[in-house]
């Protein structure tokens, strides 16, 4: 596989608390290949990147090249995972990854990838589709450097809160991760994230978690269910992510009053950088009249945590172990519990803050 840089585009930076960080260099072997440079702008902020100079690629801890097209797959790689997006292979040299819309190759051992476009979207279409793929070749190379993305939502708890004082909901999408989140926010709460997590080394004895998305995303039948303004959304800048969800999305503002409420009734959204969790709740949507939080064991949690990391058979075998590390510690700081969400957190999802601290309350 190709690894030495071309032309350098863009670069990025990801930093940890203790001034440390992840830089991130895009190049492209091919003229005009990729976003523009208000496209990459756009890229970095959605994902919370801070845009560095791109001129010192080869100090690069994450190295991706944009492609017009890849070599071929070799006919020895092996298919090690296959679902809805695509499949993934694998020989020596490292993995094949085919999806949909792309195309890439990740190099064995190093945090290097090659990435290609496998069909041609429409111009004002380009940056969302490239946007997706960076994201998720992103996402496979950042666990080579220690950072482990995981899909699920964290937030802190208001100070006043007697519950835990950061909270980690993790499950598939569709669990209601988002909706919660939001529900939760509304009660005071300080959103990390509600889809995309990093999980870096740790820089204390505590694990903490930060976002990769920078915007919070709605449904809108949880919207209308909600009773959130029109304005909540009004002025914001076009979502890279939300628009490709299942489901249509509304990304959240800085306010999120429902419209029958006073204007001071409720403050402004509070999001916070990071949040060290306390309990984990893995959520699953019941038809029960009333929610129940009920306590499990690490050993159960465990394998619905890694299920929402990076897969391990697209790892080297040295981060597929720190990532199984990781997820162990943060599971040894958080209480963990099944969360079995009823109707009534269907209709009031800031519900689950009294949930909490009635489970506190017993513990």
């Amino acid at each position: 596989m190709k690894t030495d840089p071309n032309t350098p585009i863009a670069a990025f930076r990801m930093a940890k608390s203790a001034g440390e960080g992840v830089t991130v260099h895009v190049t492209c072997s091919d003229a005009d290949v990729g976003p523009s440079t208000s496209g990459w702008h756009a890229i970095g902020q959605a994902l919370e990147l801070e845009p560095v100079p791109a001129a010192h690629a080869l100090n690069a801890d994450i190295y991706i090249e944009l492609a017009r097209a890849l070599p071929p797959r070799p006919e020895a790689a092996t298919r090690v995972s296959r679902d809805e997006r695509g499949a993934v292979w694998r020989d020596p040299s490292g993995w094949w990854i085919e999806r949909t819309a792309y195309a890439a190759t990740l190099a064995s051992t190093t945090p290097h990838a090659t990435l290609a476009m496998t069909t041609a979207p429409a111009a004002d279409e380009a940056t969302y589709h490239w946007a997706h793929a960076f994201r998720d070749v992103l996402t496979l190379l950042l666990p080579r450097t220690g950072w482990m993305p995981l899909h699920a939502a964290a937030l802190r708890a208001p100070p006043a809160s007697t519950g835990p004082n950061a909270l980690l909901l993790v499950g598939p999408s569709g669990c209601g991760k988002s909706t919660l989140t939001t529900g939760l926010m509304m009660r005071g709460w300080a959103g990390v994230s509600d889809d995309m997590l990093i999980v870096p080394p740790p820089a204390t004895t505590s694990v903490h978690v930060r976002s990769l998305a920078q915007t919070i995303h709605v449904c809108t039948d949880v919207w209308d269910r909600l009773d959130l303004p029109a304005s909540t959304s009004a002025n914001l800048p076009r979502s890279l992510f939300g628009r490709f969800t299942e489901r249509e999305k509304r990304p959240l503002g800085s306010h999120i009053r429902p419209r029958h409420q006073r204007p001071d009734a409720v403050p402004t959204m509070r999001r916070a950088a990071q949040a060290a969790p306390a309990a984990l709740l893995l959520p699953t949507i019941t038809d029960r009249k009333r929610s129940e939080l009920v306590p499990c064991s690490a050993t159960q949690a465990l394998p619905e945590l890694m299920a929402q990391g990076v897969p391990p058979a697209l790892l080297p075998p040295d981060a597929a172990r720190a990532q199984w590390d990781r997820m162990g510690h943060l599971l040894r700081q958080c209480t963990a519990y099944r969360l079995h969400a009823g109707r009534d957190l269907y209709h009031d999802p800031g519900h689950l803050t009294a949930l909490l601290q009635t489970q506190t309350a017993l513990a």
